[in-house]
């Protein structure tokens, strides 16, 4: 007689999910002006402790009852969830309320909801479900067009309300596009986008051109089975860039770095490689005008306190402690305040004195810098990377390309989420208000990460 089979979950996603939970509950707690749990009121709805301890009850039980619902659910229903995301984020427009220059907020019932929380989720839901299509190749132009579109429409949308931070963490579902085949020179061209556009904010036009010259240079070295003359060249010529653009002399390194190249590029056509000429060309010069737009765009289209956001990250040095850099660095302060073990739980000074702005949100992990230090900052991380570490391992082992791609767009969303607002912490990105999942105060983003968790786990299980 054949026996019902029962589904048989990861545990170690269940135990790191609650793990998190827990964490980022007793988090909370710590980012109050109590110190001591006498001052604690966790069933009260009116202190703030007491609506974390309602999204937390809130939390678990969506993460049940996502368990509950038959996994077929999130294939079939994938596109109308998306649609009805899509219609918050429209509505969000119209009726929602404006908070710190961004309409992002809807009010239901006396509670804030954010639509863009649970648009991460649909959008990785439709997104997953489209790609498991056998017949989608992303290699196809069509097909690449059509998931390119699923993730441009919600992010647009985002980008008027405005919150730019938000529609940035959307871009990480390519690494669901690379998963499923998209070739790695889109990526390539991102990340050479990315390093001359901070390129030309950290240094010069000029100086940015002359790092495209030397990269051209060392194209055509390759095509010379990297001679070591043509190398120690352009080491040679490395150097003297370095020290000439110490020395305020941009237009004569580069128009040297332009004869060198110059030479070079002839005698590459000599050797009847003119395809390769013309590419490297082409990108040379795209690449040279999206430095020169980026300069003139910086400096003469961006408002004064939109120049300080990219200032605080690239120069410190030109902002105002007391002004747009402030932050920042009382960030810092109170995680190098915690040293090797931290002031201890719910002693933290700089952050229970409201020294730190955001800190219950965008920069909650100065708390656990300052009360916990650099172990617990270290654990903290730890439980992240091996949460997103679990979610690829568990992705890769299912035999349905659906749960695959699903895992890498929660892996992606999660990794994003975590180095972006932790990198804010300490100045390494620009602060643009990410929070930090399962630990930020807010009920939206809880509640998006745990449903986001709760169907992978429900997904992924198997019937034995």
């Amino acid at each position: 007689m054949k026996t019902k089979s029962s589904p048989t979950y990861d545990w170690l996603l269940f135990v790191l999910f609650f793990a998190i939970l827990i964490i980022g509950w007793f988090i909370k707690v710590a980012a109050t002006p109590a110190t001591s749990w006498s001052e604690v009121h966790i069933w009260s709805l009116d202190t703030a402790v007491g609506m974390q301890t309602f999204w937390t009850i809130a939390a678990a039980l969506v993460f049940f009852s996502a368990l509950l619902i038959e996994k077929k659910f999130w294939n079939v229903f994938s596109l109308p969830i998306y649609l009805i995301s899509l219609l918050f984020l429209v509505l969000v427009l119209i009726f929602g309320s404006e908070i710190n220059g961004a309409k992002a907020w809807l009010n239901v019932g006396g509670i804030s909801i954010q639509p863009v929380e649970f648009a991460k989720f649909a959008t990785c839901l439709s997104l997953s479900n489209y790609l498991a299509n056998p017949s989608v190749k992303v290699t196809n132009v069509r097909s690449m067009l059509i998931a390119f579109v699923i993730i441009v429409i919600p992010v647009l949308l985002i980008l008027i309300q405005p919150d730019v931070g938000s529609a940035l963490i959307f871009f990480a579902f390519s690494f669901v596009l690379f998963r499923n085949g998209l070739s790695i020179w889109p990526f390539v061209v991102v990340f050479l986008l990315g390093v001359v556009f901070i390129m030309t904010l950290s240094f010069t036009v000029y100086s940015t051109i002359a790092f495209l010259l030397l990269l051209l240079m060392f194209v055509y070295a390759s095509q010379y089975n990297f001679s070591k003359y043509w190398i120690g060249s352009i080491l040679l010529l490395a150097i003297a860039n370095v020290v000439f653009f110490k020395n305020d002399l941009d237009v004569l390194i580069l128009i040297i770095d332009g004869a060198f190249a110059l030479v070079m590029t002839l005698l590459t056509i000599r050797e009847g490689k003119l395809r390769l000429v013309s590419m490297v060309t082409s990108v040379l010069l795209m690449l040279s005008a999206l430095s020169y737009t980026t300069s003139y765009v910086f400096y003469n289209v961006l408002k004064p306190h939109q120049q300080d956001r990219l200032n605080v990250w690239l120069h410190p040095e030109r902002c105002d402690p007391r002004g747009s850099l402030y932050n920042v660095v009382l960030s810092k302060m109170a995680i190098s305040s915690g040293g090797i073990d931290g002031k201890g739980y719910m002693q933290g000074t700089l952050t229970k004195l409201n020294y730190v702005p955001e800190h219950t949100t965008d920069f909650i992990f100065c708390i656990v810098g300052e009360e916990q230090g650099f172990v617990g900052s270290v654990i903290i991380m730890a439980v992240f990377l091996i949460m997103v570490m679990r979610i690829l391992y568990v992705a890769e082992r299912s035999s349905t390309r659906f749960v695959t791609n699903f895992g890498y767009g929660l892996a992606g969303v999660l990794f994003f989420h975590v180095f972006i607002n932790i990198g804010m912490t300490l100045g390494m990105v620009p602060v643009i208000g990410i929070p930090l999942p399962f630990i930020s105060f807010g009920g939206s983003a809880l509640l998006g990460f745990t449903l986001m968790f709760a169907v992978f786990i429900n997904i992924s299980r198997k019937n034995v």
